[in-house]
């Protein structure tokens, strides 16, 4: 193999349009906080009674979702978790004055489906969300509680009769120009073909093309939308690199290069770099 064409194996990730379970996905809360994967409405109940469920910017709680003329605001309330993800529950009622929630079931016979069709209409372009009934009795899933996934969006924003909108601490918002912008030009870097992004990672190589000798295998993964805290911990105490290296006891050395030969790491921008090559005076070194 030339040493000026290195190969490189391209991985494709695709993000999921269906869903691939009936089970809804652990919903993440916030900081210092366990994901939560409700499955029955006792767990809903146990989330009330330990003072895990309250309102957050990934996670509301609706008593209702009203006649047909509160579809707008269903839509409204879908669009402002499209941006980082986040989930619905009806069925669920809020004293205001106590601050405290309290189970209050709804009939669930066509909701699922009208929350679907309100996405895929009113949402600008349609939303994909996961609607997940919750039965108070086992025996009788006419009524319950309705949980809403909504997944960060790859086409986030979606508008709505005109106007964006986006969650603030507790309660949605409507965003402002410059954060719509922001979001449009987010979108257009997703849209970016991985063939590119592979071929950014060639390009930043540190290795010079006449020293590489061997095969190069470059992998990137850019995920759709993060928590702010994701991987910080593991960054912080060098777990990633554990981590990364581990990997190569998993796989095995069926060829080369392989996972094992990642000696280097760095931190970078965007991220974490791993190489096979140590750097010393800003020249490579095997």
């Amino acid at each position: 193999m030339g040493a000026n064409l290195p190969s490189y194996l391209w991985f494709t990730i695709y993000s999921v349009t269906e869903p691939m379970t009936t089970l809804p996905l652990p919903l993440y809360l916030g900081p210092q906080l366990p994901r939560w994967q409700p499955r029955t409405a006792a767990d809903v109940q146990a989330a009330i009674d330990n003072g895990t469920l309250t309102e957050r910017h990934w996670l509301d709680v609706k008593l209702t979702l009203g006649g047909s003329s509160h579809n707008k605001e269903i839509a409204c309330d879908l669009a402002s978790y499209a941006n980082d993800g986040g989930a619905l529950i009806y069925g669920v009622s809020e004293d205001k004055a106590s601050q405290t929630l309290s189970l209050a079931p709804i009939d669930l016979a066509g909701q699922a489906e009208r929350i679907d069709e309100i996405a895929r209409s009113r949402c600008d372009p349609p939303l994909y969300v996961a609607c997940h009934p919750l039965p108070i009795d086992p025996n009788d899933r006419s009524r319950g509680l309705l949980l809403v996934e909504i997944p960060p969006s790859p086409a986030s924003p979606h508008m709505v009769d005109g106007r964006y909108y986006g969650r603030g601490d507790t309660t949605r918002r409507k965003l402002t120009d410059p954060e719509v912008a922001r979001l449009h030009a987010v979108r257009t870097m997703r849209q970016l073909s991985a063939e590119q992004l592979i071929e950014q990672e060639i390009a930043r190589d540190p290795v010079p093309p006449q020293l590489r000798k061997l095969s190069h295998i470059y992998v990137v993964a850019r995920p759709l939308a993060t928590p702010p805290d994701l991987l910080a911990e593991a960054i912080e105490n060098r777990a990633l690199g554990d981590m990364v290296r581990g990997l190569n006891h998993k796989l095995g050395t069926p060829a080369s290069p392989h996972w094992g030969y990642l000696e280097s790491e760095e931190p970078r921008a965007a991220g974490w770099g791993f190489r096979s090559y140590r750097m010393f005076g800003g020249r490579p070194e095997s």
